[in-house]
């Protein structure tokens, strides 16, 4: 069936299992200690998961807390400061408005970061190519084994073993860090800076057209 919510201060604490079919759900927080199967309209101020959400359709939060699994074909969209500390396995992420998204556990979805928002995690915990125009902020040594596009920054904080690829319009390696890396799989698109490298680049084959 469908089920409507439309009162928008509403605080849905879910201990059983709360299915949405097609319908609308409008509320200011839910918290789901049971279980979320949804291929219909979410929409939660502020979302926080403690077990299972499946999202099969599209979720829209402010703000977003993932401490345990969120799998699903659909959209998951957040305009606000959010955290993941569990798995996310959506069809697609999108952080937009500003938002800072602290990804601690995996993230496994395909990810867009638009311009003026936030993304840090380690390069371990992205499962998903990554469309960033924001900024990207790769906070601890590890593999990147996605790709990263768009006309963002990306920042490297940590040892990087590079076996995706980065194609951003600012590149900047931290002092100390080491990057491996095939030259055609970091590229800078900004002509003038090109990659800002105050560590150590070790190129494994491939051709670099930076200024580094």
């Amino acid at each position: 069936g469908t089920m409507n919510v439309v009162d928008t201060t509403a605080t849905f604490d879910n201990f059983g299992s709360f299915v949405v079919d097609d319908g609308n759900v409008y509320l200011d927080t839910l918290t789901n200690i049971g279980t979320v199967t949804s291929a219909g309209y979410i929409n939660a101020e502020n979302l926080t998961n403690n077990n299972s959400l499946e999202n099969n359709f599209i979720v829209e939060t402010s703000h977003f807390v993932n401490n345990a699994t969120m799998t699903g074909t659909g959209t998951t969209s957040i305009t606000g400061d959010s955290e993941n500390n569990g798995t996310i396995t959506q069809g697609l992420v999108t952080i937009d408005n500003n938002a800072t998204f602290d990804n601690n556990g995996l993230l496994a979805s395909e990810v867009t970061n638009a311009s003026g928002s936030t993304l840090n995690s380690d390069p371990d915990n992205l499962g998903g190519n990554v469309a960033n125009d924001g900024t990207l902020n790769l906070n601890e040594a590890g593999t990147l084994s996605i790709n990263v596009t768009g006309a963002g920054e990306t920042n490297i904080y940590g040892d990087l073993d590079n076996q995706g690829s980065v194609y951003q319009q600012y590149i900047n390696i931290d002092s100390g860090v080491v990057v491996t890396t095939n030259a055609s799989n970091l590229t800078a698109t900004d002509t003038t800076d090109g990659i800002k490298n105050e560590g150590v680049i070790n190129y494994t084959g491939g051709t670099t057209g930076n200024v580094i």
